[in-house]
């Protein structure tokens, strides 16, 4: 039980005054077959690089869907290896109005990565995954399609250096990137998309361009935190700092008990832990709960005397350093993320699955009551043939930090991110699994769980049942995403459900 959950827990961070030029309208479909011979010629002619449905193992070799609760059939799952094949590539989908996304590590609750629906253009990244360092100014230049497992790695051996970025071996820094991308420095030191400093971007016309806080300003403001509806990213430029010295501790401590209401009292007195505004930066932690079992781990960077002064297990009652499952190691920043690694990418491959997520504030807390009405609604309540876990991601820190406007990315003030998982290897989530998430998230809203009008959602877990998806992602931040938007993909070329619009006047 315990090593499942860890695994669950392990596996999920002004207009354009630029001279960008604007995307032009879209005409009319002219048949598949046109499309495919223009895809084709994009890569060069190169077929094994321009794959279709007609193609042998299309869905299993190709398409890929992360969550099979969403089935999409592309019209094209495309290869390049270039930016500039990558834009003749979305100028052959634009002439035959068909929509494009981009797909670097894959991962995505909802399969936007795919399209999101029927007959989009997919832009596979996965010969993108160049990564160099400049030794003089620590500016490391890395593709999409590197896992963060080869980030981590590929940053230690060019001198041990490092960015924000969470924890999942094989999920790609370029979606990561554009959506946020937090993990176990996120308090210390921000999100994956604070690091960034340059972006090359294919736009909606297929022209390539870069931005940044001097060049093209407004669509490196997009990038960061809505990246996916503005372009096509093909290369980063990220600020990289120094491995933390020392050693990291990490630690899990399990609470056990049939008991919801013990389990609730654990839960409300970690939240008021992590809402301590001296809580130390160096603590990284989150929680899971599944069944009986409360669990909460994370690292400390720092000592093992350091660590203990916090006193954690003292701070969050029910805790038994003694019992089983109760873990406090030390290591080097490498060889926790490499332990780190080996946990994940387990739980959620090939299953279908659904997820809702609330973006709890520190200024709009769930009371302890609510806790523990929420905790007992999931012990009591029935998933159908579904499993079910909740998994808590701390955030705050060095996010709250960077000003709400500053980025596109709006949930700097979040402390934590909620999240109610069910899944299942052999069916699709039926309406007794999304009722179950239904009636908990409700109790956690104090209101209607459907409209979830009460906290926002982070965009890198996106909920395909979520009523008005592009407030509840991008807030108080959307009208001006929506006004870049119409500037630079009036069209819409890269879309999905869940994108953002272009504004209409």
């Amino acid at each position: 039980m315990v090593r499942s959950l860890l695994a669950q827990s392990l596996a999920l961070g002004g207009l354009l005054t630029s001279n960008i030029p604007l995307a032009s309208a879209l005409p009319q479909n002219d048949g598949s077959a046109a499309l495919q011979t223009c895809l084709t010629e994009a890569v060069g002619g190169d077929a094994s690089r321009a794959q279709f449905p007609s193609e042998e193992n299309f869905s299993t070799a190709d398409v890929k869907p992360y969550n099979r609760q969403y089935q999409y059939t592309p019209s094209a799952v495309m290869y390049p290896k270039t930016a500039t094949e990558v834009g003749d590539i979305v100028k052959c989908a634009s002439k035959y109005t068909r929509k494009v996304q981009a797909r670097s590590g894959g991962h995505d609750y909802v399969n936007k990565g795919i399209g999101g629906a029927n007959d989009a253009v997919v832009v596979d990244l996965k010969n993108f995954n160049q990564l160099s360092v400049n030794q003089d100014s620590g500016i490391a230049t890395i593709g999409p399609a590197n896992g963060l497992k080869a980030v981590v790695e590929g940053l230690n051996n060019n001198g041990q250096l490092m960015i924000p970025h969470g924890t999942s071996a094989t999920v790609g820094i370029g979606g990561h990137t554009l959506i946020g991308g937090f993990g176990p420095v996120t308090r210390r030191s921000g999100l994956a998309l604070d690091s960034l400093r340059e972006v090359e971007v294919v736009l909606a016309n297929g022209t390539v361009t870069r931005a940044s806080e001097d060049t093209n300003a407004d669509l490196f403001w997009a990038m960061r935190g809505a990246g996916q509806s503005f372009g096509i990213a093909t290369s980063f430029d990220f600020q990289t700092s120094p491995q933390p010295t020392g050693n990291v501790v990490t630690y899990q401590y399990n609470v056990t008990n049939s008991d919801s209401a013990i389990l609730a009292e654990t839960l409300a007195s970690w939240q008021t832990l992590i809402s301590d505004p001296d809580l130390s930066r160096d603590l990284f932690t989150l929680a899971v709960y599944q069944g009986n079992t409360l669990l909460i781990r994370g690292n400390y960077w720092g000592s093992r005397a350091d660590f203990e002064a916090l006193r954690l297990a003292e701070r969050v009652p029910n805790i038994d350093t003694s019992a089983p499952g109760t873990t406090l190691t030390e290591s080097s920043w490498i060889d926790m993320y490499e332990d780190t690694f080996r946990f994940t990418d387990t739980q959620l491959q090939n299953a279908f699955f659904y997820a809702r997520t609330a973006a709890v504030t520190k200024s709009d807390l769930p009371s302890n009551e609510t806790l523990a009405a929420v905790l007992k609604q999931l012990h009591d309540g029935d998933a159908g043939h579904a499993g079910w876990w909740v998994l808590i991601d701390i955030n705050g820190g060095a996010v709250a930090d960077v000003a709400v406007d500053a980025t596109a990315f709006p949930h700097r003030d979040a402390l934590y991110y909620f999240q109610i998982y069910v899944s299942s290897t052999e069916k699709e989530i039926d309406d007794a699994g999304f009722g179950f998430v239904d009636k908990a998230m409700g109790l956690l809203q104090e209101g209607d769980a459907a409209a979830s009008e009460r906290y926002g959602v982070y965009p890198g877990y996106p909920d395909a049942r979520l009523n008005n998806p592009q407030q509840k992602y991008w807030g108080s931040n959307l009208p001006r995403l929506e006004k870049i938007k119409a500037v630079l993909d009036p069209e819409d070329v890269f879309s999905t459900a869940h994108g953002v619009k272009p504004a209409r006047s």
